[in-house]
Protein backbone atom coordinates (compact mmCIF):
# COMPACT_ATOMS: atom_id res chain seq x y z
CA UNK A 1 0.00 0.00 0.00
CA UNK A 2 1.08 3.69 -0.76
CA UNK A 3 2.63 5.47 1.02
CA UNK A 4 0.53 8.31 3.25
CA UNK A 5 1.77 12.19 4.00
CA UNK A 6 -2.10 12.88 5.91
CA UNK A 7 -4.73 10.82 6.33
CA UNK A 8 -8.11 12.81 7.05
CA UNK A 9 -10.55 11.16 9.25
CA UNK A 10 -14.61 11.95 10.16
CA UNK A 11 -14.86 9.71 13.78
CA UNK A 12 -17.37 8.27 15.32
CA UNK A 13 -19.02 9.61 18.35
CA UNK A 14 -18.44 6.86 20.61
CA UNK A 15 -15.62 3.88 19.94
CA UNK A 16 -16.49 1.88 23.21
CA UNK A 17 -19.22 0.91 21.47
CA UNK A 18 -20.67 -0.97 18.29
CA UNK A 19 -20.50 1.81 15.60
CA UNK A 20 -23.93 -0.11 14.79
CA UNK A 21 -25.33 1.01 17.83
CA UNK A 22 -24.67 4.73 17.03
CA UNK A 23 -25.34 5.11 13.52
CA UNK A 24 -28.03 7.13 13.99
CA UNK A 25 -25.85 9.80 15.79
CA UNK A 26 -24.44 10.27 12.36
CA UNK A 27 -26.25 13.07 11.02
CA UNK A 28 -24.62 12.58 7.74
CA UNK A 29 -25.33 10.06 5.19
CA UNK A 30 -23.32 12.02 2.20
CA UNK A 31 -19.60 11.92 2.07
CA UNK A 32 -18.11 14.59 4.07
CA UNK A 33 -17.61 17.90 2.15
CA UNK A 34 -15.05 19.37 4.38
CA UNK A 35 -12.33 16.53 4.68
CA UNK A 36 -12.58 16.35 1.08
CA UNK A 37 -11.68 19.87 0.26
CA UNK A 38 -8.97 19.48 2.63
CA UNK A 39 -7.94 16.50 0.51
CA UNK A 40 -8.36 18.11 -2.82
CA UNK A 41 -5.87 20.91 -1.20
CA UNK A 42 -3.50 18.76 -0.24
CA UNK A 43 -3.75 16.65 -3.33
CA UNK A 44 -3.43 20.06 -5.61
CA UNK A 45 -0.27 20.86 -3.27
CA UNK A 46 1.25 17.39 -4.22
CA UNK A 47 0.54 15.70 -0.55
CA UNK A 48 -0.36 12.17 -0.43
CA UNK A 49 -3.79 12.13 1.48
CA UNK A 50 -6.99 9.83 1.88
CA UNK A 51 -9.65 10.48 3.49
CA UNK A 52 -12.14 8.07 5.70
CA UNK A 53 -15.57 8.59 7.04
CA UNK A 54 -15.51 6.29 9.67
CA UNK A 55 -19.21 5.72 9.58
CA UNK A 56 -18.80 3.80 6.91
CA UNK A 57 -15.00 2.74 6.91
CA UNK A 58 -12.60 1.56 9.54
CA UNK A 59 -15.06 2.08 12.24
CA UNK A 60 -12.77 0.23 14.79
CA UNK A 61 -9.77 2.16 16.68
CA UNK A 62 -7.65 -1.33 15.89
CA UNK A 63 -8.75 -0.48 11.96
CA UNK A 64 -7.52 2.54 11.99
CA UNK A 65 -4.40 1.85 13.98
CA UNK A 66 -3.39 -0.73 11.74
CA UNK A 67 -4.43 1.15 8.45
CA UNK A 68 -1.87 4.07 9.98
CA UNK A 69 1.04 1.41 10.28
CA UNK A 70 0.34 -0.47 7.29
CA UNK A 71 0.23 3.91 5.28
CA UNK A 72 3.02 4.56 7.61
CA UNK A 73 1.32 8.22 7.38
CA UNK A 74 2.90 11.12 9.55
CA UNK A 75 -0.07 13.30 9.89
CA UNK A 76 -3.60 12.30 10.65
CA UNK A 77 -6.09 15.21 11.01
CA UNK A 78 -9.57 14.73 12.98
CA UNK A 79 -12.51 16.86 12.13
CA UNK A 80 -14.98 16.79 14.86
CA UNK A 81 -18.75 18.76 15.15
CA UNK A 82 -19.54 18.49 18.79
CA UNK A 83 -21.12 15.00 18.58
CA UNK A 84 -17.68 13.96 17.54
CA UNK A 85 -15.77 15.26 19.87
CA UNK A 86 -15.76 12.06 22.13
CA UNK A 87 -14.67 9.49 19.16
CA UNK A 88 -12.15 12.37 18.11
CA UNK A 89 -10.52 12.33 21.88
CA UNK A 90 -10.57 8.46 22.11
CA UNK A 91 -8.97 8.41 18.66
CA UNK A 92 -6.25 10.44 19.34
CA UNK A 93 -5.49 9.01 22.18
CA UNK A 94 -5.04 6.02 20.78
CA UNK A 95 -3.02 7.12 17.92
CA UNK A 96 -0.94 8.43 20.42
CA UNK A 97 -0.10 5.37 22.71
CA UNK A 98 0.26 3.66 19.73
CA UNK A 99 2.60 6.01 18.07
CA UNK A 100 3.84 8.59 20.30
CA UNK A 101 5.52 11.31 18.62
CA UNK A 102 6.06 9.67 15.56
CA UNK A 103 2.61 10.79 13.75
CA UNK A 104 1.28 14.36 14.84
CA UNK A 105 -2.49 14.75 15.56
CA UNK A 106 -4.20 17.93 14.38
CA UNK A 107 -7.98 18.52 15.33
CA UNK A 108 -10.05 20.88 13.27
CA UNK A 109 -13.86 21.18 12.26
CA UNK A 110 -16.42 23.14 14.38
CA UNK A 111 -15.97 21.84 17.92
CA UNK A 112 -12.57 23.52 18.09
CA UNK A 113 -13.69 26.27 16.47
CA UNK A 114 -16.11 27.16 18.79
CA UNK A 115 -14.21 25.62 21.78
CA UNK A 116 -10.46 26.41 21.28
CA UNK A 117 -10.07 25.67 25.01
CA UNK A 118 -10.37 22.05 24.25
CA UNK A 119 -6.53 21.47 23.34
CA UNK A 120 -5.81 22.89 26.94
CA UNK A 121 -7.27 20.04 28.21
CA UNK A 122 -6.68 17.38 25.57
CA UNK A 123 -2.85 16.77 24.96
CA UNK A 124 -3.72 13.96 22.73
CA UNK A 125 -4.16 16.88 20.00
CA UNK A 126 -0.87 18.42 18.70
CA UNK A 127 -2.41 20.97 16.78
CA UNK A 128 -5.91 22.51 16.56
CA UNK A 129 -6.61 24.68 14.03
CA UNK A 130 -10.29 26.77 13.82
CA UNK A 131 -12.54 27.91 11.03
CA UNK A 132 -12.10 27.28 7.63
CA UNK A 133 -8.81 25.08 7.11
CA UNK A 134 -8.03 24.83 3.46
CA UNK A 135 -5.42 27.03 3.07
CA UNK A 136 -4.22 27.25 6.76
CA UNK A 137 -3.85 23.12 7.20
CA UNK A 138 -2.09 22.67 3.62
CA UNK A 139 0.54 25.42 4.89
CA UNK A 140 0.81 23.57 8.13
CA UNK A 141 1.03 20.47 6.70
CA UNK A 142 4.01 21.53 4.32
CA UNK A 143 5.50 22.78 7.42
CA UNK A 144 5.42 19.96 9.49
CA UNK A 145 6.82 17.18 6.78
CA UNK A 146 9.79 20.29 5.93
CA UNK A 147 10.33 19.72 10.11
CA UNK A 148 9.26 23.22 11.04
CA UNK A 149 7.93 24.15 14.34
CA UNK A 150 4.25 24.64 14.27
CA UNK A 151 2.30 26.89 16.48
CA UNK A 152 -0.45 24.41 18.67
CA UNK A 153 -3.63 26.72 17.96
CA UNK A 154 -3.95 28.29 15.30
CA UNK A 155 -6.83 30.62 13.94
CA UNK A 156 -7.13 29.54 10.04
CA UNK A 157 -7.74 32.25 6.98
CA UNK A 158 -10.59 31.26 5.65
CA UNK A 159 -10.39 31.14 1.89
CA UNK A 160 -12.09 34.59 0.11
CA UNK A 161 -12.09 33.50 -3.17
CA UNK A 162 -13.71 30.31 -3.47
CA UNK A 163 -13.09 30.16 -6.89
CA UNK A 164 -9.51 29.30 -6.41
CA UNK A 165 -10.36 26.06 -4.65
CA UNK A 166 -9.62 22.96 -6.14
CA UNK A 167 -12.32 20.67 -7.70
CA UNK A 168 -13.54 17.85 -5.23
CA UNK A 169 -11.79 15.03 -5.82
CA UNK A 170 -14.57 12.59 -6.21
CA UNK A 171 -12.75 9.81 -7.80
CA UNK A 172 -11.53 8.96 -4.39
CA UNK A 173 -14.95 8.62 -2.87
CA UNK A 174 -16.36 5.11 -2.74
CA UNK A 175 -20.07 5.97 -2.90
CA UNK A 176 -21.18 2.26 -2.58
CA UNK A 177 -20.79 2.71 1.22
CA UNK A 178 -23.96 5.44 1.31
CA UNK A 179 -26.46 3.29 0.32
CA UNK A 180 -28.88 5.98 1.34
CA UNK A 181 -27.22 8.84 -0.91
CA UNK A 182 -29.61 10.04 -2.79
CA UNK A 183 -28.04 13.13 -4.10
CA UNK A 184 -25.10 15.27 -4.78
CA UNK A 185 -24.59 17.99 -1.87
CA UNK A 186 -22.73 21.08 -3.46
CA UNK A 187 -21.56 24.33 -2.40
CA UNK A 188 -22.20 27.59 -4.20
CA UNK A 189 -21.06 30.17 -0.54
CA UNK A 190 -20.48 30.06 2.77
CA UNK A 191 -21.17 32.23 5.83
CA UNK A 192 -24.33 33.65 7.21
CA UNK A 193 -24.96 37.26 8.28
CA UNK A 194 -28.19 36.40 10.28
CA UNK A 195 -27.32 35.28 14.27
CA UNK A 196 -30.08 33.20 15.31
CA UNK A 197 -29.45 32.47 19.10
CA UNK A 198 -29.19 28.54 18.88
CA UNK A 199 -26.84 28.45 15.85
CA UNK A 200 -22.99 27.95 15.96
CA UNK A 201 -22.72 28.03 12.22
CA UNK A 202 -23.87 31.65 11.95
CA UNK A 203 -21.49 33.07 15.02
CA UNK A 204 -18.05 31.17 13.92
CA UNK A 205 -18.58 31.35 9.44
CA UNK A 206 -19.69 35.16 9.53
CA UNK A 207 -17.64 36.15 6.58
CA UNK A 208 -20.04 35.67 3.48
CA UNK A 209 -18.47 34.55 0.31
CA UNK A 210 -19.79 33.63 -2.83
CA UNK A 211 -18.45 31.13 -5.98
CA UNK A 212 -19.19 32.52 -9.14
CA UNK A 213 -22.12 31.52 -11.44
CA UNK A 214 -19.63 30.37 -13.96
CA UNK A 215 -17.88 27.81 -11.25
CA UNK A 216 -20.60 26.58 -9.42
CA UNK A 217 -22.03 25.37 -12.89
CA UNK A 218 -18.92 23.98 -13.87
CA UNK A 219 -18.39 22.01 -10.70
CA UNK A 220 -22.42 20.81 -11.08
CA UNK A 221 -21.19 19.52 -14.48
CA UNK A 222 -18.21 18.15 -12.86
CA UNK A 223 -20.17 16.09 -10.22
CA UNK A 224 -22.54 14.66 -12.41
CA UNK A 225 -19.95 13.66 -15.02
CA UNK A 226 -18.70 11.82 -11.71
CA UNK A 227 -21.51 10.37 -10.39
CA UNK A 228 -23.20 8.27 -13.13
CA UNK A 229 -24.79 11.19 -14.23
CA UNK A 230 -26.72 11.49 -11.28
CA UNK A 231 -29.17 15.11 -11.96
CA UNK A 232 -30.57 15.29 -8.39
CA UNK A 233 -28.30 18.02 -6.17
CA UNK A 234 -28.83 19.53 -2.81
CA UNK A 235 -26.93 23.20 -2.49
CA UNK A 236 -25.70 22.94 1.49
CA UNK A 237 -25.23 27.14 1.80
CA UNK A 238 -26.99 28.03 4.73
CA UNK A 239 -29.09 30.66 2.87
CA UNK A 240 -28.78 30.02 -1.34
CA UNK A 241 -30.49 32.93 -2.41
CA UNK A 242 -28.96 35.81 -0.20
CA UNK A 243 -27.67 37.22 -3.32
CA UNK A 244 -31.02 37.38 -5.74
CA UNK A 245 -29.18 38.72 -8.79
CA UNK A 246 -26.05 36.15 -8.77
CA UNK A 247 -28.89 32.87 -8.34
CA UNK A 248 -30.65 34.07 -10.89
CA UNK A 249 -27.44 34.23 -13.21
CA UNK A 250 -26.83 30.55 -12.12
CA UNK A 251 -30.36 29.82 -12.98
CA UNK A 252 -29.86 31.10 -16.29
CA UNK A 253 -26.61 29.15 -16.91
CA UNK A 254 -27.87 25.58 -15.62
CA UNK A 255 -30.85 26.37 -18.55
CA UNK A 256 -28.20 27.83 -21.15
CA UNK A 257 -25.96 24.77 -20.92
CA UNK A 258 -29.24 22.03 -20.91
CA UNK A 259 -27.75 20.23 -16.91
CA UNK A 260 -31.34 18.89 -16.72
CA UNK A 261 -30.72 18.86 -12.91
CA UNK A 262 -33.32 18.74 -10.25
CA UNK A 263 -32.29 20.59 -7.20
CA UNK A 264 -33.24 21.46 -3.31
CA UNK A 265 -31.79 24.43 -0.82
CA UNK A 266 -32.06 26.09 2.01
CA UNK A 267 -33.35 29.45 2.17
CA UNK A 268 -35.24 31.74 4.29
CA UNK A 269 -38.70 33.86 3.91
CA UNK A 270 -37.32 37.26 3.53
CA UNK A 271 -34.76 36.62 0.73
CA UNK A 272 -37.02 35.15 -2.08
CA UNK A 273 -39.63 36.83 -4.58
CA UNK A 274 -41.85 36.12 -7.45
CA UNK A 275 -39.04 36.37 -9.88
CA UNK A 276 -36.49 34.65 -8.60
CA UNK A 277 -38.95 31.44 -7.47
CA UNK A 278 -39.71 31.51 -11.14
CA UNK A 279 -36.36 31.44 -12.39
CA UNK A 280 -35.42 28.39 -9.87
CA UNK A 281 -37.96 26.47 -10.75
CA UNK A 282 -37.17 26.82 -14.07
CA UNK A 283 -33.63 25.89 -13.38
CA UNK A 284 -34.91 22.63 -11.55
CA UNK A 285 -35.60 23.61 -8.21
CA UNK A 286 -37.82 21.51 -6.83
CA UNK A 287 -37.83 21.30 -2.83
CA UNK A 288 -36.96 24.81 -0.78
CA UNK A 289 -36.25 23.93 2.88
CA UNK A 290 -37.43 27.43 5.30
CA UNK A 291 -35.99 27.45 9.14
CA UNK A 292 -39.15 28.92 10.61
CA UNK A 293 -37.87 27.73 13.89
CA UNK A 294 -41.12 28.42 15.94
CA UNK A 295 -45.00 29.38 15.22
CA UNK A 296 -45.19 31.47 18.09
CA UNK A 297 -44.47 35.18 16.70
CA UNK A 298 -42.85 36.48 20.26
CA UNK A 299 -40.71 33.48 20.37
CA UNK A 300 -39.45 33.67 16.85
CA UNK A 301 -38.51 37.52 17.07
CA UNK A 302 -37.66 38.21 20.69
CA UNK A 303 -35.91 35.14 21.68
CA UNK A 304 -34.93 32.90 18.19
CA UNK A 305 -34.07 36.54 16.52
CA UNK A 306 -35.15 34.81 13.43
CA UNK A 307 -36.37 38.25 12.13
CA UNK A 308 -39.21 37.11 9.92
CA UNK A 309 -43.04 38.17 9.72
CA UNK A 310 -45.75 35.92 9.51
CA UNK A 311 -46.44 37.84 6.29
CA UNK A 312 -43.41 36.61 4.90
CA UNK A 313 -43.93 33.37 5.50
CA UNK A 314 -47.25 33.45 3.58
CA UNK A 315 -45.87 34.85 0.45
CA UNK A 316 -43.20 32.73 -0.02
CA UNK A 317 -45.58 29.70 0.49
CA UNK A 318 -47.81 30.78 -1.66
CA UNK A 319 -45.19 31.49 -4.20
CA UNK A 320 -43.69 28.03 -3.41
CA UNK A 321 -46.73 25.99 -4.14
CA UNK A 322 -47.58 28.69 -7.25
CA UNK A 323 -44.64 27.19 -9.19
CA UNK A 324 -45.06 23.88 -7.91
CA UNK A 325 -41.84 23.85 -5.16
CA UNK A 326 -42.08 21.95 -2.42
CA UNK A 327 -42.07 23.14 0.74
CA UNK A 328 -39.80 21.60 3.77
CA UNK A 329 -39.56 22.74 6.96
CA UNK A 330 -37.42 23.25 9.93
CA UNK A 331 -38.93 23.73 13.19
CA UNK A 332 -37.75 23.72 16.87
CA UNK A 333 -39.08 23.65 21.27
CA UNK A 334 -38.05 24.24 23.93
CA UNK A 335 -36.25 28.24 24.35
CA UNK A 336 -35.89 30.26 26.71
CA UNK A 337 -38.94 31.63 27.92
CA UNK A 338 -41.30 29.64 25.78
CA UNK A 339 -44.15 28.24 27.33
CA UNK A 340 -46.52 24.94 27.02
CA UNK A 341 -48.97 27.53 25.00
CA UNK A 342 -46.06 28.40 22.72
CA UNK A 343 -44.75 25.44 21.73
CA UNK A 344 -48.61 24.32 20.98
CA UNK A 345 -48.45 27.26 18.34
CA UNK A 346 -45.22 25.19 16.64
CA UNK A 347 -47.24 22.31 16.75
CA UNK A 348 -50.11 24.15 15.28
CA UNK A 349 -47.83 25.37 12.18
CA UNK A 350 -48.03 22.62 9.74
CA UNK A 351 -51.35 22.45 9.76
CA UNK A 352 -51.77 26.50 8.57
CA UNK A 353 -49.79 25.73 4.66
CA UNK A 354 -49.65 23.17 2.33
CA UNK A 355 -46.13 21.71 3.29
CA UNK A 356 -44.25 18.93 2.16
CA UNK A 357 -42.32 17.82 5.07
CA UNK A 358 -41.64 19.42 8.39
CA UNK A 359 -39.54 18.26 11.42
CA UNK A 360 -39.69 19.61 15.13
CA UNK A 361 -36.29 19.55 16.79
CA UNK A 362 -35.92 19.92 20.48
CA UNK A 363 -33.33 22.50 21.08
CA UNK A 364 -29.89 21.79 22.05
CA UNK A 365 -27.55 23.93 23.33
CA UNK A 366 -23.98 23.93 21.21
CA UNK A 367 -20.71 25.67 21.95
CA UNK A 368 -20.24 28.98 20.06
CA UNK A 369 -24.25 29.67 19.78
CA UNK A 370 -25.42 32.63 21.87
CA UNK A 371 -27.73 29.97 23.60
CA UNK A 372 -24.59 28.02 24.72
CA UNK A 373 -23.26 30.87 26.61
CA UNK A 374 -26.21 32.05 28.40
CA UNK A 375 -26.91 28.85 29.70
CA UNK A 376 -23.75 28.46 31.55
CA UNK A 377 -24.07 31.92 32.03
CA UNK A 378 -27.74 31.55 33.70
CA UNK A 379 -26.61 27.54 35.47
CA UNK A 380 -28.90 25.87 32.57
CA UNK A 381 -26.25 23.82 31.88
CA UNK A 382 -23.35 23.11 33.85
CA UNK A 383 -19.85 24.37 32.22
CA UNK A 384 -18.45 21.09 32.47
CA UNK A 385 -21.14 19.79 30.07
CA UNK A 386 -18.13 19.26 27.20
CA UNK A 387 -16.29 16.89 29.39
CA UNK A 388 -18.84 14.75 30.80
CA UNK A 389 -19.52 14.00 27.53
CA UNK A 390 -15.99 12.79 26.68
CA UNK A 391 -15.99 11.43 29.69
CA UNK A 392 -18.74 9.01 28.81
CA UNK A 393 -21.11 10.29 31.82
CA UNK A 394 -24.33 11.27 29.80
CA UNK A 395 -25.20 8.16 28.18
CA UNK A 396 -22.91 6.44 25.12
CA UNK A 397 -23.94 8.03 22.48
CA UNK A 398 -25.17 11.88 21.19
CA UNK A 399 -28.66 12.35 20.22
CA UNK A 400 -29.85 10.25 23.32
CA UNK A 401 -27.07 11.88 26.07
CA UNK A 402 -26.82 15.68 25.46
CA UNK A 403 -28.79 17.58 27.33
CA UNK A 404 -32.03 20.07 25.49
CA UNK A 405 -32.94 23.43 26.46
CA UNK A 406 -35.88 23.10 28.94
CA UNK A 407 -37.82 25.69 29.26
CA UNK A 408 -38.53 26.70 33.04
CA UNK A 409 -42.58 25.51 34.03
CA UNK A 410 -42.03 22.64 31.33
CA UNK A 411 -41.00 19.17 31.40
CA UNK A 412 -39.10 16.79 28.78
CA UNK A 413 -41.74 14.61 28.49
CA UNK A 414 -44.77 17.26 27.92
CA UNK A 415 -42.34 18.31 25.02
CA UNK A 416 -41.94 15.04 23.36
CA UNK A 417 -45.60 14.61 23.62
CA UNK A 418 -46.62 17.79 21.85
CA UNK A 419 -44.17 15.97 19.29
CA UNK A 420 -44.83 12.84 18.85
CA UNK A 421 -48.90 14.23 19.04
CA UNK A 422 -48.09 16.19 16.16
CA UNK A 423 -46.10 13.91 13.95
CA UNK A 424 -48.60 11.45 14.18
CA UNK A 425 -51.97 13.62 13.50
CA UNK A 426 -50.20 15.16 9.98
CA UNK A 427 -48.15 12.59 9.16
CA UNK A 428 -50.68 9.49 9.42
CA UNK A 429 -53.63 11.67 8.24
CA UNK A 430 -55.37 10.80 5.25
CA UNK A 431 -54.81 13.85 3.40
CA UNK A 432 -51.43 13.82 3.97
CA UNK A 433 -50.95 9.94 3.01
CA UNK A 434 -52.91 10.32 -0.30
CA UNK A 435 -50.82 13.45 -1.43
CA UNK A 436 -47.77 11.53 -0.91
CA UNK A 437 -48.81 8.27 -1.99
CA UNK A 438 -49.24 10.03 -5.61
CA UNK A 439 -46.19 11.85 -5.06
CA UNK A 440 -44.21 8.79 -4.76
CA UNK A 441 -46.06 7.27 -7.66
CA UNK A 442 -45.49 9.84 -10.16
CA UNK A 443 -41.76 10.67 -8.89
CA UNK A 444 -40.68 7.04 -7.70
CA UNK A 445 -37.27 6.55 -6.49
CA UNK A 446 -36.43 3.34 -4.68
CA UNK A 447 -33.89 4.95 -2.08
CA UNK A 448 -36.44 7.66 -1.24
CA UNK A 449 -39.01 5.26 -0.52
CA UNK A 450 -36.92 2.88 1.52
CA UNK A 451 -36.03 6.49 3.46
CA UNK A 452 -39.60 7.51 3.99
CA UNK A 453 -40.80 4.30 4.87
CA UNK A 454 -37.98 3.82 7.71
CA UNK A 455 -39.21 7.62 9.18
CA UNK A 456 -42.76 6.74 8.85
CA UNK A 457 -41.65 3.67 10.69
CA UNK A 458 -39.66 5.33 13.27
CA UNK A 459 -42.60 7.98 13.91
CA UNK A 460 -45.16 5.22 14.23
CA UNK A 461 -42.61 3.37 17.03
CA UNK A 462 -41.33 5.91 18.79
CA UNK A 463 -42.86 9.79 17.78
CA UNK A 464 -39.81 10.76 15.81
CA UNK A 465 -38.12 10.88 12.55
CA UNK A 466 -35.12 11.67 11.09
CA UNK A 467 -36.53 15.28 11.10
CA UNK A 468 -37.10 15.24 14.78
CA UNK A 469 -35.32 15.08 18.28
Amino acid sequence: MAKLDVMLIHPLVNYKVSPTLIKHDSYLNHPPLGILYLHSCLKEAGIKSKTYDMMTQLDTLEKIIKEIEKTKTKIVGISALTCQIRGAVQLAKAIKKHFGNKVTTVLGGIHITADPGIMDKHKCFDIGIMGEAEITFTQVVKDILKGKKVKRVIEATPPDDLDALPLLDLDSIDFSLYPDYLMNNIEASRGCPYRCVFCTNSNIRKKIRFKSPKRVVEEIEYIKSKTNNNPVFTFVDDTLTLHRDRIIEICNLIKEHNLNIEFSAMTRVNVVDDELLHNLKNAGCNRLMFGIESGNERVREQVVGKKITEEQVKNAFSLCNKYGILVDVFLMMGFPTETVEEMKDTCNFPFKYNINEFGIHLTVPLPGSLLWKNSIANGDIPGTLVEDYIEGNLGPGFRDSWPRFIPQGVTREQMDKLIKDTYMRYYFSSRYLMKKGLYTLKNFNIRQFKSDLRSALSIAKSGYSAWGK
